[in-house]
């Protein structure tokens, strides 16, 4: 069993499920609109765990993923979204999704999984048709998250 295997097997058996998965853009990482989403997710989705990819486990994992395979999203699509049970997104305050962001929801709508959008407004809705939805290029992405 090579690494990338062993990683997948290891992180599998620690989700807690059923899980709702919480993407958002890594520039929302440990700010108060991050805590908030979580508590209020947890109140409409209270029979999920929330699963918050803001933790250093998967920091470290996507960092193995992004040199020794595809790509870093790669993890979430082959380790962390099969083991969802739906999703729940954080789009930009002018309600555009980030691409890393965008992905993983069109990842679980294609596996025939139910996903929402929260606004910064902490209104949940459910998302019919990710395509529907705005999405930002990666560069654009970045300069949003970096920039």
């Amino acid at each position: 069993m090579n690494k990338l295997e062993k990683i997948k097997l290891e992180k599998e058996s620690k989700i807690v499920k059923p899980s709702i998965y919480f993407g958002h853009p890594v520039s929302t990482y440990n700010k108060d609109i991050e805590s908030i989403s979580i508590k209020n997710i947890s109140l409409a989705f209270p029979c999920f765990n929330v699963y918050n990819p803001n933790n250093i486990e998967d920091a470290n994992n996507y960092k193995y993923w992004r040199e020794n395979s595809v790509s870093g999203m790669q993890y979430y699509f082959d380790v962390v979204l099969p083991n969802m049970h739906s999703g729940i997104f954080l789009p930009f305050n002018d309600n555009k999704y980030g691409a890393g962001v965008w992905s993983e929801a069109k990842f679980l709508q294609d596996s025939g999984k139910n996903i929402y959008s929260i606004n910064e407004s902490e209104l949940i809705s459910k998302i019919n048709d990710i395509s529907n939805e705005e999405v930002l290029s990666i560069e654009e992405t970045r300069e949003r998250v970096y920039g």
